[in-house]
């Protein structure tokens, strides 16, 4: 995040009683592709459609694919959602396979 410019009350109308600040965010080098990003969020959307199903549950189209991948990372298939990190949500998504039902 940097800091670009202040601007004062008296660049906007009416004028408010504070000053603005414009700032410019640069993503992370690991920061996931934008055409990645709409398929993560669908992903995520489904993990957490029903929070007291299991991750298998929820991607139930998926389930075997999920249940492996579970597995392989030593993490039980009733695990919820909510119980992984960010990064291990991430990581299951980028292992999931890109075809059919599997990550959307």
């Amino acid at each position: 995040m940097t800091r670009l410019l202040v601007l004062g009350p008296g660049a906007f109308a009416p004028p408010p009683k504070v000053d603005s600040v414009v700032l410019r965010f640069d993503p992370r080098p690991a920061a996931l592709p934008i055409a990645d990003r709409q398929p993560f969020l669908a992903f995520l959307h489904r993990a957490f459609a029903q929070r007291r199903k299991t991750l298998v549950n929820n991607l139930a189209g998926s389930a075997e694919p999920v249940r492996a991948l579970l597995e392989a990372r030593r993490l039980s298939p009733a695990v919820r959602a909510e119980a992984l990190d960010p990064a291990t949500l991430l990581d299951l998504f980028r292992a999931l396979p890109t075809t059919g039902d599997a990550r959307c």
